[in-house]
Parts: structure tokens; sequence; C-alpha cells
């Protein structure tokens, strides 16, 4: 680093403690850290280790995740709620192409948290925490598309995920395997996911969203769609959630079983208005905008000087 001259390093949390060691060794490089995805209190371990340097801007999702890292870091760290990254260049695609405003598929997309089928076939095996997380989100799936009478569209893990690990091609086909069995009897589609920005695109066309507390879910309902977390309540503080109108329990997808599809509308609607606006902001600022990108670039700038 001191032989090339960098003066600023910009990363993502996931290399946190590599970074650290960067700031004790090279503390005349500045860093500019950036979540890489949407903030868990089961991550506290990470965030236990995120300490404050001097030359050190740390950057997190949204006011929430401003209160989390304050809350589980060892020392203060003053976080700058930025928004996400990806979310901001997926807007600024629509712009440039002039999609901005897409017509609504009645389908449900279901957002993929695949991690292997090795993996997962183990936590299933277990009846583990996260297993039963994923049990209880294909069985609202299900239950949903069959009330509603609409197709299931699972969005798969985008290339991104898989660039670095050999077998893409057969991870995917895992994937789709995995899915297929846990879905029989829905008419289930899948994205392509050598598109950048598909899961994004197709959770903007869908009528709802479903998924864990993951990146695409609260990203997708920080731009106003109804993307709703899915759970069981003791598991909420380690995994996180949405609000309690956007994040389904067994109670809750009983209630919105018996619903028609048009009450969607309604909750699309209140996102839209100021309280809706707030409740989005608090989980992921200027999701709507190319700012995050621009706020980044600004905070470069002032480090170079």
């Amino acid at each position: 680093l001191r032989a090339s001259g960098c003066r600023v390093i910009l990363a993502t949390d996931r290399n946190i403690e590599f970074l650290n060691s960067l700031a004790e060794l090279c503390p005349e490089v500045h860093q500019v850290i950036v979540g890489h995805g949407v903030l868990v209190p089961m991550l506290r371990t990470r965030l236990g280790v995120t300490h404050s340097y001097p030359n050190r801007q740390f950057c997190v999702w949204s006011e929430r995740e401003v209160e989390l890292v304050k809350e589980y870091a060892p020392e203060p760290v003053s976080p700058v709620s930025l928004g996400s990254l990806r979310n901001a260049l997926y807007v600024s695609s629509l712009r440039d192409d002039g999609k901005a405003d897409t017509d609504r598929t009645n389908q449900i997309c279901l957002v993929s948290s695949f991690v292997g089928l090795s993996k997962e076939n183990q936590r299933r095996s277990r009846a583990d925490e996260r297993w039963l997380l994923r049990e209880f989100l294909i069985n609202a799936v299900r239950r949903l598309a069959q009330a509603w009478s609409l197709p299931v569209i699972v969005a798969l893990k985008p290339q991104t995920m898989y660039a670095y690990t050999e077998g893409t091609d057969q991870k995917w086909d895992d994937e789709r395997s995995y899915y297929t069995e846990l879905l029989q009897g829905c008419g289930i589609s899948f994205t392509k996911p050598d598109n950048p920005f598909e899961t994004y695109q197709v959770v903007d066309n869908s009528a709802i969203t479903l998924g864990l507390f993951v990146g695409p879910i609260v990203e997708g309902f920080g731009r106003g769609n109804v993307a709703m977390s899915t759970g069981v309540p003791r598991l909420d503080a380690r995994f996180g959630s949405l609000p309690s109108a956007f994040h389904l329990t067994e109670a809750s997808l009983a209630r919105l079983e018996g619903q028609s599809l048009s009450q969607l509308l309604e909750l699309r609607e209140w996102l839209g208005g100021n309280s809706g606006r707030l409740m989005r902001e608090y989980f992921l600022e200027s999701a709507t905008s190319y700012d995050p990108i621009l706020q980044v670039r600004s905070i470069i700038a002032r480090q170079l000087g």
C-alpha cells in the first residue's frame, strides 16, 4: 500500500478483521468501509470487532443499522447512514433505461437464501433454527400461492454470490431442484441469475415478495414494494425482521391468507404515504435515488483532500 501511494481503501465490512490490521499497520491510509448487506443482531460477533480509527469512515444502510452498530461495537463508533450501493446502481439503471414505472405481475416472488445443498440438508435433518425459518417461509409461500391462485417465481442467488466458487452452474441446478421439491404443486419459475439486477426487477414487478430478513427483501421494501420478512417470533431478535405489518408470523399469515389479493394495493399505497416513507427510510436510506453512490464519492474526495 505504501509503495503504491494508495491514500484511500474502499472495502466492505465482510473483511473487517483484516481491515483492522491494515488500520494498525498503515494508519495514514484512509478507509471507507461500506456494509455489504443488511445487518442482523446475529452478526454481533462481526460488529464486536468493528473499531473506530481516526482515518476510518464506517457506512451502513440505515438509521436502524446505526443503532445496531452503536449497541454491539466494543467502543464508540460513528457510522454514516448511507443506503445500499447496489440498490442505488439498480435505481440508476432504471432511470437510464426509462423503466422506472413497470406493470405488476400477479405472482409471488420468493427471495432465495440457499447456501448449498449439503448445508441445507444438514439443517433440515437437524431441524435447526435456520431450517425452522426456511420451513415457515416455504409454507407461507405455498399457502398464499394456493389461496390466491398465483404462480411463484424464485429469485435465485445472483452470480456475484457464486463468482469465486467452482461448479457455479451445478449450484444453480441444486438451488432449482431444492425449491422445486419444496414447492411441489405451485407453478414455479426461476430468475436468470446472470442478469445482475433481475432479482430487483422481479421484486418490483411482483404482487408480493417473501423472504427471510435479507438484503433484497429490505431493499425491495425500501423502494416501496410489498416485501415481507417471514419468521418465528422467538427468533426475530437474532435474525431480524421488518415491522410487524410487513413481517409474517403464523398468526399474521392466517390473516393475510384470508384477505383478497387487491388488499395488497392498500399496503403499497400506505408505503407511499408519509408514515410509510419514514418507516422505509428507517430500514433503508435513499432507496429510490443515486445518493448513496454520490455520498461515497464525496467521502473519498474529502479524504483525498
